[in-house]
């Protein structure tokens, strides 16, 4: 698995820093050793970053992407879909592993963040100013809660008993 595959590059990856090192200390002035020492640092951190994301994932924001100036009925439709996938979080993520529960979060979100990006193009092609604001709360409401869902995401996977960050995902 990959957490294996990583954890057996660890040793070689400090072996390298800690002969990189010893060679810069020997030539303090040697341009090739100090970007040697960089590069094993450089190469030891991504592979301790690779470790902990793979022990505990976290789940990030998304970015919405525009689909057009959608119908009603497509806009029900990406709604449908959104709370699908978040109910699809809610009930799996005591039995998946911490990787599915965040990639599931991330599905919820950028469903949301598309949503939303949907009934902004519907606000803004909208020629009445009362409908067109409350389209535009429901945006932001909308934008909150897939914060909340990324951020209570998180939180569980970084604390997996903690009944509260259990609830507060719910």
């Amino acid at each position: 698995n990959t957490l294996n595959d990583l954890t057996r590059k660890l040793k070689p990856a400090i072996d390298r820093l800690a002969d990189s090192t010893n060679g810069y200390l020997e030539d303090t002035d040697s341009r090739r050793r100090g970007d040697e020492l960089r590069d094993a640092t450089k190469d030891l951190d991504r592979l301790v970053d690779e470790v902990l994301a793979a022990i505990m994932p976290t789940a990030n924001k998304p970015t919405g992407k525009s689909p057009g100036n959608l119908t009603p009925a497509e806009l029900q439709r990406m709604a449908d879909e959104v709370k699908r996938a978040a109910t699809k979080v809610e009930d799996k993520y005591k039995t998946n592993a911490p990787q599915e529960t965040v990639r599931d979060a991330e599905d919820t979100a950028q469903k949301a963040a598309d949503f939303g990006e949907a009934v902004k193009e519907r606000a803004a092609a909208s020629r009445n100013p009362e409908l067109k604001r409350e389209l535009e709360n429901a945006v932001a409401s909308l934008d909150r809660a897939r914060d909340d869902v990324i951020h209570r995401t998180n939180a569980q996977v970084a604390n997996p008993n903690s009944s509260q960050a259990g609830r507060d995902l719910e």
